[in-house]
């Protein structure tokens, strides 16, 4: 199983094509969320964009980490 995500989180951190595609999930999904709710609307951009700048404040990280 550890090998299967491997192999599949290498495909989306390379493959140009598949992470357009989940870019585009995830944008239908919001959509279709904000459709039900409009608090969702204003709230999943702005915990994207927090997470975001965090993330690009943190700056690199060494990815050695063990998870199983």
């Amino acid at each position: 199983m550890n090998e299967t995500a491997a192999s599949l989180w290498q495909l989306v951190r390379e493959d140009q094509l598949v992470r357009r595609g989940a870019y585009v999930c995830i944008g239908v999904v919001w959509l279709a969320a904000a459709w039900a709710d409009l608090k969702i609307l204003t709230l999943v951009p702005m915990i994207g964009a927090t997470v975001y700048l965090l993330h690009h404040r943190r700056g690199e990280v060494d990815d050695d980490t063990d998870l199983l």
